[in-house]
């Protein structure tokens, strides 16, 4: 049975008890759709609190007056300790942090919707959030030739060309990709809307000249053969005319042109999401204007792409710097 099936069958099986965790969670997640979060958010807090009610469950811990800080606690330990199957490591800090983060929210709007009197994740210290510099960055020359493996020739192959010029240009996530409309695209303008980014935040961020030109090709010679139905307005379509389902299937087809192109670097969208920022800051770009672009809350996040730059400033260093112009290196010996 898989994991997806485990957590189904628990669901079904659960208490239905008013009082019960299960129930409380229920309540939670739906109140989240009410409150209009996003679906990645909502499938995100679903996952880990159904974790912890199952551990929860399989603790005979049912009603959530069992539930004290002692629980919490061990609940806390419990994380830490899991491994992840593929790799047989501990979780990440970041990863721990999530799982925690989920039930400590949860709690929090149990209390302010008065379905309990006492948090016993008040006292819950999370782990430190990390962050961690993009180990995978493309070249200029890497970018160029995956941007140009599709095959042009074909209906899809433009399509896709499309795509990845999209990706390269603006940076955007592949989330936000896939769920582009036409009237998203301002083309007098040269910009395009990204609806609903992370953070539940629109934003609106410039479109190179050159992905302009792509995309306008494959809204002429390819999107309206695909079309099925008029009403249909997603900017990029599937084979079959229809919106792509997830990011997962989006993801596979931006591997396959990695792949073969021959860059092995691991990543798909975000790949091209790292590489145009440290590009541009390498090329001058100011930092706020980077932040802008990738929708991010805080100039710290884009911070990372500055320390990723840092062998730009070695090579200028070592260029410009008049001890290193005329310094030889026998000349101290």
């Amino acid at each position: 049975m898989t994991k997806s099936h485990t957590i189904i069958n628990f669901w079904k099986t659960a208490s239905k008890k008013k009082r019960a965790v299960t129930t409380l969670i229920r309540k939670y997640l739906k109140s989240l759709t009410i409150k209009g979060y996003s679906q990645q958010t909502y499938n995100s807090r679903h996952y880990y609190l159904s974790r912890f009610a199952m551990w929860c469950s399989q603790r005979s811990i049912i009603e959530m007056d069992d539930i004290s800080k002692q629980v919490i606690a061990s609940y806390q330990l419990y994380v830490s300790h899991q491994k992840v199957k593929r790799t047989g490591k501990t979780l990440s800090i970041n990863t721990q942090r999530l799982y925690l983060l989920a039930v400590n929210l949860f709690f929090c709007w149990l209390i302010k919707n008065r379905e309990i009197i006492y948090n016993p994740t008040a006292a819950l210290e999370l782990p430190k959030r990390t962050t961690y510099l993009p180990r995978n960055i493309l070249s200029q020359q890497d970018a160029e030739a995956i941007i140009n493996q599709p095959n042009i020739e074909k209906p899809l192959g433009l399509r896709d060309r499309a795509i990845l010029e999209t990706l390269y240009s603006t940076g955007m996530r592949a989330s936000e990709l896939i769920n582009l409309a036409l009237e998203d695209l301002d083309k007098q303008r040269g910009t395009i809307l990204i609806r609903q980014g992370k953070g539940q935040k629109d934003r609106i961020v410039p479109l190179g000249d050159r992905a302009l030109l792509w995309i306008e090709k494959y809204l002429i010679q390819v999107r309206p053969p695909l079309l099925q139905s008029k009403k249909q307005n997603t900017l990029f379509l599937t084979k079959y005319g229809k919106p792509y389902s997830s990011t997962q299937a989006f993801t596979g087809l931006i591997k396959q042109y990695i792949k073969a192109a021959n860059v092995h670097k691991s990543g798909c969208a975000h790949l091209f999401r790292h590489t145009m920022a440290t590009l541009m800051l390498e090329n001058g770009a100011d930092i706020t204007y980077i932040k802008e672009i990738l929708g991010h809350a805080d100039i710290g996040t884009t911070e990372i792409y500055t320390h990723v730059t840092i062998a730009k400033l070695a090579q200028v260093h070592a260029l410009t710097h008049p001890a290193e112009i005329h310094w030889q290196p026998d000349e101290e010996q």
